[in-house]
């Protein structure tokens, strides 16, 4: 389960770029950045929310950074 700043940030992203990633989608982001897979998790954002190239980046550095700190 995603925690509350990652869930903070789904809801920023459905916000700001009119995109959802659900639960398992997010998880398994969560899991390939954890495991240093950021091109992985920024194509897995693409495919999902049909954003471009520097949004979905954007969205990985922000869980990347709520996840260097949690």
């Amino acid at each position: 389960m995603p925690s509350a700043a990652v869930a903070m940030l789904c809801g920023r992203v459905k916000e700001e770029f009119s995109a959802t990633l659900d639960e398992r989608t997010m998880r398994e982001v969560v899991g390939q950045l954890r495991r240093r897979q950021k091109i992985e998790a920024i194509k897995l954002i693409r495919e999902k929310t049909r954003l471009g190239l520097k949004e979905s980046k954007d969205i990985a550095d922000d869980l990347e950074t709520v996840l260097k700190w949690a």
